[in-house]
């Protein structure tokens, strides 16, 4: 674990609704005396296709650790489509 972070709470529940697997995590990453708190979310869905062929769609919001307790926090938003095809 990095030296300016005292501990990471999560929590992640997942389901299946028709067929998709969906899973969603959140939690916060608390921050060492001096540093904020970071929080962090994932929802993710996959799917089989037809033909073998796999979807996963995830989407991440997350937020830098490491910023002092006077700095600026900055949110980062990731959207990531994977077609896994087997041949």
């Amino acid at each position: 674990m990095k030296a300016n972070v005292d501990g990471i709470n999560q929590v992640t529940v997942g389901t299946t609704i028709d067929g998709t697997a969906v899973k969603l995590r959140v939690g916060e990453i608390t921050g060492a005396a001096g540093y904020q708190d970071a929080a962090f979310s994932r929802i993710e869905a996959k799917r089989a296709l037809a033909g073998g062929a796999t979807l996963t769609v995830s989407y991440d919001d997350y937020e830098d650790t490491g910023v002092t307790s006077s700095g600026t926090m900055s949110d980062t938003q990731l959207l990531e489509v994977d077609l896994s095809v087997k041949f």
